[in-house]
């Protein structure tokens, strides 16, 4: 990627300008201008395959922009703007949370290290997934090589999250069970390092062909719910010990807790499916998407 100046004005051109496509169709592409810097958006039939995920999102593709452009385009508007600021943000709120808490809250609530150590690692598991989601998002449309390491780095990021919430979770409810509260941590550890670690060790020639890369995220996605589901295991015995649901500190339990993951599975819904953009292709390219809800509902969770 070079820059080319004409006139005070700094574009950015393809090393492979001669030859490519994009640039033989340039004048279909929509061009969003920032100061002096122009980067062009590009529609799905124009773009490398590797950024050809979802069909039903027409319009508003960065690609093959430097890394420092692609710092810039946080402030166009892209089909990643908002999936890059929904995590963005949030990373920016848990960052926050994180210092108050351990400045206000942690010291006058929690007596005990442990308690401490737990809330604390909690919100960091869940800012690592938040930062390391909008670097994908940021970067991934550099190259084709940056988009698979992005991809296993963003894999691995969802993977940390979801045992944040579950050892929170499991410490909470087994407080006064230790010998379930370690038998549950290890095992929630393991089954979900070692998804995310196979998830993210997928060969590259199996990521880079677009229907065999199509077929790895839906994969990914039934692979990730399937460790959710795996938390159903813990809240029925934690139910199950403590009296059913005629005790009330149950009930309010066991409704916490169900709405926690219900967000995680329409989540998860939305991006399996592509809705709403599968019902009205490029009506959705930029808000709305079936990604952007799958962050919203994410950050949520």
């Amino acid at each position: 990627m070079t820059k080319r100046r004409s006139k005070g004005e700094t574009q950015l051109v393809s090393h492979h300008d001669k030859a490519s496509p994009i640039t033989e169709t340039a004048t279909i592409c929509k061009t969003v201008m920032r100061k002096d810097d122009a980067i062009a958006l590009h529609p799905f039939s124009q773009v490398p395959e590797f950024l050809q995920i979802n069909p039903y999102i027409i319009d508003g593709y960065r690609v093959h922009l430097s890394y420092q452009s692609c710092l810039k385009s946080l402030f166009v508007l892209s089909n990643e703007t908002i999936n890059i600021w929904t995590h963005l943000l949030g990373f920016i709120i848990f960052a926050y949370l994180l210092v108050y808490d351990n400045m206000y809250i942690v010291p006058w609530t929690f007596q005990h290290l442990m308690d401490r150590i737990v809330v604390s690692s909690t919100s960091l598991f869940y800012m690592s997934t938040l930062l390391l989601s909008t670097l994908f998002h940021l970067f991934h449309c550099h190259s084709e090589e940056s988009y698979c390491k992005w991809l296993k780095i963003d894999v691995r990021g969802i993977g940390i999250g979801i045992i944040g919430g579950f050892l929170s979770g499991i410490y909470g409810a087994y407080y006064c069970h230790q010998a379930l509260l370690l038998t549950y941590s290890i095992a929630s550890v393991g089954i979900i390092a070692t998804s995310a670690f196979v998830l993210s060790r997928a060969k590259d020639e199996v990521i880079n062909v677009r229907v065999g890369k199509m077929k790895l995220t839906v994969h990914r996605i039934y692979t990730y719910m399937l460790v959710v589901a795996f938390a159903f295991i813990p809240i029925g015995h934690f139910i199950y010990i403590n009296g059913g649901f005629a005790v009330a500190f149950v009930r309010r339990f066991a409704f916490g807790a169900g709405i926690m993951l219900g967000w995680g599975l329409l989540g998860c819904l939305f991006l399996i499916f592509k809705f709403p953009e599968c019902l009205f292709p490029g009506k959705f390219d930029y808000i709305a998407s079936s990604h952007q809800f799958w962050h919203f509902l994410g950050l949520i969770y």
